[in-house]
């Protein structure tokens, strides 16, 4: 696979989530803003069947080791039919809280009548469904149409063993590769059949944050690579630098934001690419209070894999793994995140890509730069469409 060109770095507006439109994001993916604006329209257009859509595109499977995980496929019939991107996703407190039809009625609504109304409707459940949704889109609009498998977290305790469960504790992320194997097997039977002469033999992992480290080590274990061929992995804020469990929580909880603010100018005339559609319509009344801030505690309640995050070498070794099996790695890193501000020297010299994820002038880009979804998509979209050009 020959190298691929890729920005060095992507700037946003912290406040807006507005995404700068670089000369050099247009070199490396031209059309991009009118991507965007088709994705959008997806939405716009009709977003009561929109949102029925998303919410058909749910459903559970039962793991072989015996609990049920919550996962979405979204997919078209002009869909790649051998080809699947994988996402993980951690704390979205698995599927959405509510339905379809309540977000319709969300969205629409006049007026909303404060903290009450977004717990009962619980619009930012849905946050993790539409970053899923955007790049179904965006790789749409880009004639790289690929079905998408959302794995919603946290993943029951009881999905993995006990064994590879004390191996996500040690910092072995490869268990995950086992679920994702389970997962790509029920969207085979779901877009083709388990039997059909078409099967999906080639797959894409994204992940953020602890999806990020579920994304590196699903993609590099030996179990998930006898069946599929790992094409790329996007890791953004891929977590290589706390000591222990009180030095991640000081990071993620106390210490959020480290370093200079950014001294990048942006030029008037550089396109801005806004936030997306639906997701500026879930933004428009706030965030939710309570229920959002008990996905993240649930999610980082769940220990081993926590306690992974402190012990990096497993991690290295994998991201090591996939550059020598010829996979397009991309790591995007927030400038001014306290969780990964270690990443990038952590990693080996032997082809990873990094992209640096920057504020605007003045601006500080945390971790939770993860949880914009036009910037996220466009990290995973990038990977995606440069590796497949090769």
């Amino acid at each position: 696979m020959g190298a691929a060109k890729f920005p060095q770095q992507i700037i946003t507006d912290t406040e807006t989530k507005a995404v700068t439109l670089t000369p050099e994001i247009e070199a490396t993916l031209p059309g991009i803003d009118q991507a965007f604006a088709e994705a959008d329209r997806a939405f716009l257009d009709d977003p009561e069947k929109y949102l029925q859509g998303l919410e058909a595109s749910m459903f559970q499977f039962k793991s072989s080791e015996g609990s049920e995980v919550a996962c979405s496929l979204i997919h078209s019939p002009d869909s790649k039919p051998d080809e699947i991107l994988v996402i993980f996703a951690p704390f979205s407190d698995r599927e959405p809280k509510s339905s379809a039809y309540k977000l319709g009625e969300y969205l629409t609504a006049d007026t909303q009548d404060g903290i009450i109304s977004k717990e009962i409707f619980a619009p930012n459940s849905w946050n993790q469904t539409t970053k899923s949704a955007a790049m179904f889109e965006l790789l749409g609009a880009l004639g790289k149409n690929i079905p998408v498998l959302t794995i919603y977290g946290p993943v029951p305790t009881h999905a993995y063993s006990p064994r590879e469960r004390s191996e996500f504790k040690s910092g072995d992320f490869s268990p995950a590769g086992r679920l994702a194997k389970e997962a790509i097997a029920e969207a085979q039977d779901r877009l083709h059949g388990l039997n059909s002469e078409t099967q999906i033999t080639s797959g894409h992992f994204s992940g953020a944050s602890l999806g990020a480290s579920n994304a590196v080590g699903a993609a590099a274990s030996k179990e998930l690579r006898e069946g599929v061929d790992v094409r790329t992995v996007t890791a953004q804020e891929l977590i290589l630098g706390p000591k222990s469990l009180p030095d991640l929580g000081k990071r993620f909880i106390v210490k959020r934001i480290v370093g200079k603010a950014s001294d990048e100018t942006v030029s008037g005339n550089n396109t801005k690419i806004e936030e997306t559609a639906m997701r500026r319509a879930i933004d428009a009344h706030g965030p939710e209070i309570i229920g959002t801030n008990a996905r993240a505690i649930q999610g980082m309640s769940k220990l081993p894999y926590m306690k992974g995050l402190t012990k990096p070498e497993a991690t290295v070794r994998a991201v090591e793994s996939l550059l020598d099996n010829n996979v397009s790695l991309l790591i995007a890193l927030a400038e001014n995140s306290a969780l990964t501000k270690q990443t990038a020297g952590s990693l080996p010299n032997n082809g990873a890509r990094v992209i640096t994820l920057r504020g605007e002038n003045g601006q500080k880009l945390g971790h939770l730069a993860d949880e914009h979804v036009a910037l996220s998509a466009l990290v995973t979209t990038l990977n995606i469409a440069k590796a497949k050009d090769n």
